[in-house]
C-alpha cells in the first residue's frame, strides 16, 4: 500500500483499521473475485474436439480403421486433427486478448485506514471500506456516499450518458463513473455480489451464437452421426457374415 496525495475529503470518519480490514478478509468479506475472460484452455479443447462433424469423422476412421482401409483412415483423422487445430488457434488467441485486456485496466482504489488515505488493490478494499472517489475516479464497489457530493456517469451500465447527482445517504454502483465533486462512500457490496462484477460476468460468460444455416448444418451432422451409429454394428455384422474368410481390405471391396 502507498500513501495518496493530499486533499481527503472533509470527514470525520477514520475508516477501518489495519487489523478490522484483515479480519474481514478473513471472515470472506473482501473484495477478492476473479472474472473469467471466458473458457478455460481445457473447455477451449475439449469443445473444438466434440463437435458433431468432428464425432462422425472421427466414426467414419474408425471404421475404416476396422475395414483395413489404413489411408483412407489416416485422411480422415487429419481432418479432425486440423478441424481441432484451427477452432482451439482462433480461441486461444482470443482468449489472451481478453486476459491481457483484463490485466491491462485494472485500477486502484482510494480508502480511508486508521485516519489516513492509503491507494491499495482493488483486492484489498473490505466490506464496510470508507472509498474515497474524486473526478475522473471509476467506482470499484456498490455503496451509499456518507460525504461530500459528486456527479457520476452510469453509462457503462444503464446506455444513458446522463450526469446523476449524488449526496450523502444516495447509493452509488460499481462501474460508474465520477465526472464531478469529490465524495466518500461506505462499501456495501464487494466481490461478486457488486453490480459490475455481476455484470461482467453474464456479458462475458461464453456464447455460441450460431447462424440459421450452422444450426441447420448441425441437426443434419447429428441425424448422420446418429445414422452411422445405428447401422454401423448391422453393416458390420453382414459383412462378416458373407465374407468372414477374407481379408478386411477384400471385403471393403467387395
Amino acid at each position: 500500500m502507498t500513501p495518496a496525495s493530499p486533499g481527503i475529503p472533509p470527514t470525520g470518519r477514520r475508516g477501518l483499521s489495519d487489523a478490522e480490514a484483515a479480519g474481514r478478509r478473513a471472515r470472506g468479506l473482501g473484495n477478492d473475485v476473479e472474472i473469467s475472460s471466458g473458457r478455460t484452455y481445457v473447455q477451449i479443447l475439449r469443445e473444438n474436439a466434440f463437435t458433431p462433424v468432428n464425432v462422425l469423422l472421427g466414426a467414419i476412421a474408425v471404421l475404416l480403421v476396422v475395414l483395413g482401409l489404413l489411408g483412407d483412415a489416416a485422411v480422415t483423422a487429419v481432418l479432425v486433427v486440423v478441424n481441432v487445430v484451427v477452432g482451439v488457434f482462433q480461441e486461444t488467441r482470443a482468449k489472451r486478448s481478453l486476459d491481457r485486456l483484463s490485466v491491462l485496466t485494472r485500477p486502484t482504489a482510494t480508502v480511508m485506514r486508521d485516519g489516513a488515505e492509503r491507494v491499495v488493490d482493488p483486492r484489498e478494499v473490505v466490506l464496510g471500506d470508507l472509498v474515497i472517489v474524486r473526478l475522473g475516479d471509476q467506482l470499484l464497489l456498490d455503496g451509499r456516499l456518507v460525504d461530500g457530493a459528486m456527479e457520476v456517469d452510469e453509462s457503462l451500465l444503464t446506455g444513458e450518458a446522463d450526469r446523476i447527482p449524488k449526496r450523502a445517504g444516495d447509493e452509488v454502483l460499481s462501474g460508474s463513473f465520477c465526472v464531478s465533486g469529490m465524495a466518500t462512500y461506505e462499501a456495501t457490496r464487494v466481490g461478486a455480489d457488486s453490480f459490475a462484477n455481476q455484470l461482467t460476468a453474464g456479458a462475458r460468460a461464453f456464447r455460441e451464437d450460431r447462424t440459421l444455416i450452422q444450426h441447420d448444418v448441425a441437426r443434419v451432422m447429428r441425424a448422420m452421426s446418429l445414422l452411422v451409429a445405428v447401422t454401423a454394428v448391422p453393416v458390420a455384422i453382414a459383412l462378416v457374415a458373407r465374407y468372414g474368410t477374407l481379408p478386411p481390405i477384400e471385403t471393403a471391396r467387395a
